[in-house]
């Protein structure tokens, strides 16, 4: 888990302390298995379901290809993703006819 001055955004199988756990790190949170850990369990016990989805945060981003210079600027290792107007394995690219900004 390293130093605690680092924020946790996904512990599968801990509790938290407190029960606005908004800014939970790592000092904050309980396993699974130390007392008040089983709390992160559906039924409240060691033994009950724990969420084994979700409970990470996912970024994610979209971009209108307009030929703005500031896109292979910036973003140039997504632009380099789209040369071919492919989908790629980091890239989704959906076609559409207009867009509206």
């Amino acid at each position: 888990m390293g130093d605690n001055s680092h924020f946790v955004y996904a512990m599968t199988g801990y509790a938290a302390k407190e029960e606005d756990a908004a800014n939970t790190t790592n000092t904050d949170a309980i396993a699974w298995n130390q007392t008040g850990g089983e709390l992160a369990s559906t039924t409240g016990t060691i033994y009950g379901i724990y969420d084994m989805s979700g409970g990470t945060w996912e970024r994610s981003a979209s971009l209108v290809n307009n030929g703005n210079s500031r896109l292979n600027e910036f973003g140039s290792s997504l632009m380099y993703s789209l040369k071919d107007g492919k989908s790629s394995e980091y890239v989704t690219v959906y076609e559409t006819d207009t867009y509206h900004i």
